[in-house]
């Protein structure tokens, strides 16, 4: 340690490595631990190298390499080459510390030579942004290099402000000023070229680099389209330059004897047109395969003018490119290599090359041949024009060359037709495409929605339209969730391609695989398997947001845009950072886009509609399916239209059968997992009086879905949401049962368990999901019952999960989101309890009480509960009578006082019918070995099989009198026999039917009690008298009361 708090490290030894692009040093492990010790930071750490005096930086890395065991500090070989440093050297080393105090304002470099001068000229954007990120320490009369490309630019620093440092340290606040380095020297007389070069440069053109455009040149020869004031000559040297980043995760290559390798830069001919936007450059699409480039936006193209100059004894030697390579195989798809072909292609190249600019060792892949240019003396040339007006002398060699692996690059194919989305895609492309466009893009939607194919024809619109570059990636493709450096090192290489390419964008396909969101271990799948997947979601997307902030500083035309299956699917740091700038949700197609999906996938497959059958009708009945739902379906329609040999000479045509038999067993992908009521057994029939809540309910749920193209065109707000109140027993769950079976929808029963959830944010999803089912489900009806208990008032609850639940449905319900389709219906027998904001019109518009019934409506009930149970009165019952003896009964009481009835006339009869027996040892009726008798067994054609025997084969004579007894109307159906108003006979039966009596009806009326108590019914009767009548529209606080003594309570 020195007094001015420098570290000294003596006798290191020193290598070179090839990673290190730029002015930086990696230290050993022990050096490094020195300096972890001070906590500053990585950058304000300085090297001295003696002897050479070499300013550097430490780019934070420790070297791996050692000598005989001994630890090493790696430096960039160039830079050792001009401090004269070898390998293996033993140096001293001093770090110091360099503070905001020391740091640069201006920096004055001179280019080495003037080639130097010419390389940083033409790529000057670029060294504006590298020249930071390739050096951190300078000092006067010190040398500096730059990579561009495989490019090696040298400086040398003249001077530094303030110019009482030593050495300082740049920074980005640190201006760069390079001086132009002129080369003075007097040309030299050229003479005649031993290496038959056969250009000459008449007047010095500095090479310049353009960016690529999608659309190649015209024409099939060898051709470039510049503006006309890029063009300095009708000839050039073209080479794409590389990303310096994909350079340096290229490994080394390896020399391998035997290769020839074709040339990179290759020789064309240059035009120059007026529709080009200046900077850019088309090239033709042969151009691109000599090249080995992919036709795309965003390649740097270098550009070296020549002047051309002519030859008459140049030959052309046409090499078969070999196939093998040392076990490996050249793959060029689609390409056929037999010696006839290569014959042929040789033939057709000559024709094709003629009057074009030929390079040495240029290499056609589509043709398997590779050009060699040689004099008649057997030298060697550059490049040649094959002129026209003589007869050249075209060669095919019996040798075959060897050429590196070599693969045609895929071009960029037009995707898939985009239906009913055109103004989504149109809007996308706008947004991304406008000036003031944010940083991030977010699309979302469900599995088979049609994600995918929007994303597709977005990359391509901004591809061929716009200039755009663009890379669709689907992030299952990177995800390796056993080592996030290597999909870090992956986003950052595509956000580095993007920049290099820019403009350009980014499409993340599936993005919550790589960015999920957050989900606790129980969720996860086990104990901290949940920390280990949010840390590594957390760091890719802080690493995505970082150095997307770096690049859109510098450059505002770079975007991202990804997908997800909801909104909440990628971690919340990019909601919480701001960084998705605009949202786009992809919903299930609407009933006129199925028609429009259906009529195209009908014509891909050359279906046909036979009459009466349209789209329309297909369309109504795959209500919630998307588009890849509706691929399917059409794909089983082509199948079972094929099976039944429907042919026409102008197609297959689709009848009504075919259509049903392919829809019969499926379900849509929206609807897998949902538990669908639509067949409860309950009509309206079955229910006694409740005339106006059953009206109410056929107005509002039913004629909208039967009736739909009439209430489609009504201008106002059709109700969606009816609250049921009233006493317990009173119907209000029967109701909802006969909505399930008789209106025609979709029925999704909720429960308050399975909504609720301990963690915070889980029962706000559940309600999320739930709303989301049903409106895939749509037309649906969600039915809350004890509607109390899910969303009570808010305020009470002292761990917050009914509250946030109230929250999420108010939310849901208030018709922002426009839940076409789905109709709320709700139960409870506690009105006050439930939160007024659910009551206000828009959420729950109307309120249905189901009160007590009266004398006339309880005989309407026993009168539905004597049919619906198919049970046989003796004629003296009077239904009326009966009801003015019921008084205080609900309708679950009137139903249980029937069913009290029936079993009385079954025991009735058990103990007056005797059975005959033919042996003294045969036991009484109730003691016979009887294990099961299923009642009415045969009812529905949904029932299991009856366990009963055979009518034809001998039985128990216990069991056949059970089933005579239990089962009166096996043979004849009760729904077809009209009820009188005062009694109900049933239907006719055999004479053992069994009869409910007088007596046994006033017998369980007698045992039967009102399940309601005078006070309870008082007590709800004012409740909902107040609820009726009294109710403002002041919302209670929700907060507890501040008395001393006072209890927080529902009541």
């Amino acid at each position: 340690m020195k007094g001015d708090n420098s570290l000294l490290f003596n006798h290191l030894r020193l290598v070179t490595s090839d990673q290190i692009r730029g002015n930086f040093v990696r230290l050993p492990t022990s050096v490094i631990s020195v300096l972890e010790s001070t906590n500053i930071p990585v950058h304000e750490f300085g090297v001295l190298i003696q002897p050479g005096s070499c300013y550097v930086g430490w780019d934070g890395h420790e070297s791996r390499q050692t000598i005989n065991g001994e630890p090493v500090i790696e430096i960039n070989p160039v830079l050792a080459q001009d401090f004269q440093l070898k390998v293996g050297q033993i140096i001293d080393i001093q770090i110091n510390h360099y503070n905001d105090s020391l740091v640069a304002s201006e920096v004055f470099v001179e280019p080495e030579t003037s080639d130097d001068w010419e390389i940083i000229e033409s790529n000057a954007m670029f060294f504006q942004d590298e020249m930071l990120f390739q050096t951190r320490i300078v000092n006067p009369g010190g040398k500096l290099v730059c990579y561009v490309d495989r490019i090696v630019a040298r400086f040398n620093v003249k001077k530094v402000v303030p110019e009482n440092l030593t050495a300082a340290r740049i920074s980005t606040n640190t201006m760069m000023i390079i001086a132009p380095r002129v080369n003075n020297k007097a040309p030299k007389v050229v003479k005649k070229p031993t290496s038959l070069l056969v250009t000459e440069k008449t007047k010095e053109c500095k090479p310049i680099i353009r960016r690529t455009t999608f659309k190649p040149a015209a024409g099939k020869k060898l051709t470039i389209e510049l503006s006309k004031s890029d063009v300095k000559s009708t000839i050039a040297y073209i080479s794409i330059l590389q990303n310096p980043l994909d350079l340096q995760m290229v490994p080394a290559a390896t020399k391998e004897e035997g290769i020839t390798h074709p040339a990179k830069r290759i020789a064309v001919d240059v035009k120059a047109v007026e529709s080009l936007e200046v900077g850019h450059i088309r090239m033709s699409l042969q151009v691109w395969n000599c090249i080995n480039g992919t036709r795309s936006n965003g390649e740097k193209i270098k550009i070296e003018f020549l002047q051309e100059t002519t030859r008459d004894d140049i030959s052309v030697v046409m090499h078969k490119v070999s196939q093998e390579q040392k076990g490996k195989k050249v793959v060029i798809s689609g390409v056929d290599t037999t010696n006839t072909v290569i014959l042929q292609n040789a033939e057709a190249l000559a024709k094709k090359l003629q009057g074009a600019v030929i390079t040495n060792r240029l290499f056609f892949p589509r043709e398997m041949l590779l050009i060699e240019l040689k004099t008649k003396q057997g030298n060697k040339i550059d490049l040649f024009r094959a002129n026209t007006q003589k007869d050249l002398d075209w060669k095919l060699s019996k040798h075959e060359v060897e050429v590196p692996i070599f693969e045609l690059s895929a071009q960029l194919e037009e995707p898939g037709k985009l239906v009913a989305l055109e103004k989504m895609l149109d809007d996308m492309v706008n947004s991304v495409c406008s000036p003031v466009s944010p940083p991030c893009h977010y699309l979302y939607g469900s599995t088979g929605i049609g994600k995918s194919l929007l994303l597709a024809n977005i990359a391509y619109r901004l591809q061929c339209e716009h200039g755009y570059h663009t890379n669709l990636v689907d992030c299952n493709s990177l995800l390796d969730t056993n080592n996030v450096a290597k999909m870090k090192q992956k986003i950052q290489h595509l956000l580095a391609t993007a920049y290099w390419k820019a403009p350009s964008v980014v499409i993340l396909d599936n993005a919550d695989f790589l960015f999920p969101s957050l989900k606790s271990n129980e969720e996860a799948g086990g104990p901290g398997s949940g920390n280990t997947m949010n840390q590594a979601s957390a760091k890719l997307a802080h690493i995505l947001m970082t150095e997307m902030i770096k690049i859109t500083q510098k450059r505002g035309d770079i975007h991202v845009i990804m997908s997800a299956e909801r909104s909440d699917s990628l971690n919340p740091l990019f909601s919480s950072r701001h960084f998705i700038g605009r949202n786009w949700v992809l919903k299930a197609p609407s009933r006129i886009e199925r028609e429009m999906l259906l009529e195209h996938l009908f014509s891909l497959k050359s279906l046909k509609y036979a009459e009466p059958l349209n789209s329309g009708d297909i369309a109504l009945e795959t209500e919630g399916y998307s588009a890849a739902d509706l691929e399917t379906l059409v794909d089983k329609i082509f199948h079972e239209t094929l099976c039944k040999g429907s042919f026409q000479p102008s197609g297959l045509e689709v009848d009504r059968d075919t259509f049903e038999s392919a829809l019969k067993g499926y379900t849509s992908s929206s609807l897998r997992g949902i538990k669908l009521q639509k067949s409860t057994g309950v009509k309206w029939s079955d229910i006694g009086a409740l005339s106006d809540a059953k009206n109410l309910l056929l107005e509002t749920l039913e004629w909208p879905t039967k009736y739909a193209p009439i209430f489609s065109q009504c201008p106002l707000r059709l109700r969606s949401g009816i609250l049921l109140y009233g006493f317990p027993g009173c119907g209000k769950t029967m109701l909802a049962s006969a909505v399930a079976q008789q209106c025609g929808l979709n029925f999704i029963t909720v429960k308050g368990p399975e909504i609720l959830n301990k963690y915070i944010g889980a029962s706000e999803q559940s309600v999320r999901e739930l709303f989301e089912k049903a409106q895939a489900a749509k037309p649906c009806v969600l039915f809350f019952d004890e509607f109390d208990s899910i969303a009570p008032k808010r305020g009470h609850d002292s761990t917050g999960v009914t509250d946030r639940v109230v929250n999420q449905m108010l939310t849901q319900m208030d018709g922002a989101e426009g839940l076409d389709g789905v109709y709320v219906l709700a139960a409870t027998s506690r009105p006050d309890l439930i939160d007024s904001a659910l009551l206000r019109p828009g959420r729950l518009d109307k309120s249905v009480l189901c009160g007590m019934p009266t004398t006339d409506e309880r005989a309407e009930i026993l009168k539905a509960v004597v049919a619906t149970g198919s049970m046989k009165l003796d004629s003296d019952i009077d239904l009326k009578e009966l009801a003015a003896k019921t008084t205080g009964f609900s309708g679950a009481d009137l139903q249980s006082m029937c069913y009290n009835a029936y079993l009385k006339a079954v025991h009735r009869n058990l103990q007056t019918t005797s059975v005959p027996t033919t042996h003294a040892d045969t036991v009484p009726l109730l003691q016979s070995p009887i294990d099961y008798v299923m009642i009415n067994a045969m009812k529905s054609p949904s029932s299991p099989v009856s366990t009963l025997p055979h009518p034809n084969t001998p039985t128990d004579p216990a069991i056949s009198r059970a089933q005579d007894i239990l089962c009166p109307n096996t043979a004849t159906t009760s729904e077809s026999t009209p009820v009188p108003d005062n009694a109900f006979p049933g239907p006719s039966t055999s004479e053992t039917g069994l009869t409910v009596s007088c007596a046994d009806m006033l017998a369980a009326c007698a045992e039967t009690k009102p399940s309601i108590s005078s006070t309870e019914y008082l007590k709800l009767n004012t409740i909902y008298r107040k609820f009726v009548n009294d109710r403002n529209g002041d919302m209670p606080s929700g907060e507890a009361p501040h008395d001393i003594g006072a209890r927080a309570t529902l009541m």
